[in-house]
């Protein structure tokens, strides 16, 4: 698989597409669990068009199953501070090479500078019950930071039947509304960003985080001019009026992307 850490990936240019960030809880029909939160809120947030692409996924489900997000958006030092950690626990298990190191930390834990998340591009998604109860899917949201990491990827072997089925359900409908999922972590998808490009030429989206510039939408008469107001302090945030049905679009694995032999 091709890791988050890998050149090719970080080689992809980016142009920002100008969208604001929209609370999750204002998608009709999707959950949000706490168990993320952070102080700023900044879990609860994505991009306009990734949650306008996740009510379409969510129509591909059938009745009585709910997406449940873990989190959404992520701050630039609080993705470093999980870079960090899961690096310094590599390295007390001894692997020393700077390179090596860097790769089988992105298996869990994206480098800052093309993380999904930093980008609001990303969600750490599952399933649950209309009642909020999570369906089991072999192994929990984030299992690698208890040291399970064989439920991790997207197509472990050895899984329940009924964990087969809700990952089977949960690729179904993400893949029909055009996300992209991180094969070592069945629970990531994006869509946007530097891995989780779609199949057309389309602007993608930057990070977004208080210490970096605004949200801006840049244009042949207008680059770098900002789209969107901002809050005091932070980036453009937007409760969006009834969603616009999503462009739907075919994908393609990681190895197959422009860019990505």
């Amino acid at each position: 698989m091709i890791l988050l850490s890998d050149p090719r990936v970080l080689a992809l240019p980016v142009r920002d597409c100008g969208e604001p960030l929209t609370e999750i809880t204002a998608t009709p029909g999707v959950l949000l669990d706490p168990r993320e939160r952070d102080a700023a809120g900044a879990y609860g947030r994505a991009r306009t068009g990734v949650l306008n692409r996740l009510q379409q996924a969510a129509r591909a489900l059938p009745c009585g199953i709910r997406f449940l997000v873990i989190e959404g958006h992520r701050t630039a030092h609080e993705q470093q501070r999980r870079f960090d950690r899961y690096e310094d626990r590599l390295r007390s298990e001894g692997v020393t090479d700077r390179a090596e190191l860097r790769r089988r930390t992105s298996t869990f834990a994206s480098p800052i500078e093309v993380a999904p998340h930093c980008a609001g591009a990303a969600l750490d998604i599952t399933l649950a019950d209309t009642d909020g109860r999570e369906l089991a899917m072999g192994g929990a949201v984030n299992a690698h930071r208890s040291g399970d990491t064989a439920s991790c990827p997207l197509d472990a072997p050895g899984l329940p039947e009924d964990a087969r089925h809700h990952r089977a359900l949960l690729v179904r409908a993400m893949t029909s509304a055009g996300f992209v999922s991180y094969p070592s972590e069945w629970w990531h998808w994006s869509h946007g960003d530097r891995y989780g490009i779609p199949p057309v030429p389309e602007r993608l989206r930057r990070p977004v985080n208080q210490s970096l510039e605004p949200l801006t939408r840049r244009t042949a008469d207008h680059p770098g001019r900002s789209a969107f107001p901002r809050r005091a302090g932070g980036p453009a945030l937007h409760r969006p009026q009834e969603p616009r049905p999503a462009h739907r679009s075919g994908i393609r694995s990681p190895a197959s992307r422009p860019g990505v032999p």
